[in-house]
């Protein structure tokens, strides 16, 4: 296969998985967009990771000290998930890391906790000013109902 199918393949696989990516990035505060991440995954500046059922978009962040493998989008099947840890821990060591990481909601620490994972620090987030025009068309999911604010 050559290197321009591997990079269709790739956009193949952002764009199946495109719906549940922006599902995940409405909950992060909106720091990219479905074209941010496609940006980013074409120049390497992330890693896009797809299987059948669940996917990964992860960085590498180097610390002074260490690195972390740092996984900020996932989705997919919860069991997909957790069946990829050692293929991701498999990367995380090919890229000298000494931990993986992850960004989510609550209820992935309260969950991982149980499988191993560590509580290091919570992130949160207050407004200094949000103009009208970056609240329109925002789109939010409250229990399974996707609403556009405007």
């Amino acid at each position: 296969m050559n290197s321009i199918d591997n990079i269709k393949g790739v956009l193949y696989q952002l764009e199946r998985w495109q719906s549940t990516i922006e599902i995940a990035l409405d909950h992060g505060r909106h720091t990219h967009t479905f074209d941010d991440i496609v940006g980013m995954v074409m120049a390497n500046r992330i890693l896009f990771f797809s299987f059948d059922e669940c996917f990964f978009i992860t960085e590498k962040i180097v610390y002074p000290q260490y690195s972390v493998f740092h996984c900020f989008l996932a989705g997919g099947s919860l069991e997909a998930l957790l069946a990829q840890k050692s293929y991701m821990l498999h990367v995380a060591k090919q890229l000298e890391c000494k931990y993986l990481s992850l960004a989510g909601r609550k209820g992935w620490m309260r969950f991982l906790e149980s499988k191993g994972w560590m509580h290091t620090c919570s992130t949160m987030y207050y407004p200094i000013e949000e103009k009208a025009d970056e609240r329109r068309g925002r789109r939010t999911e409250i229990n399974g109902q996707v609403t556009t604010r405007n």
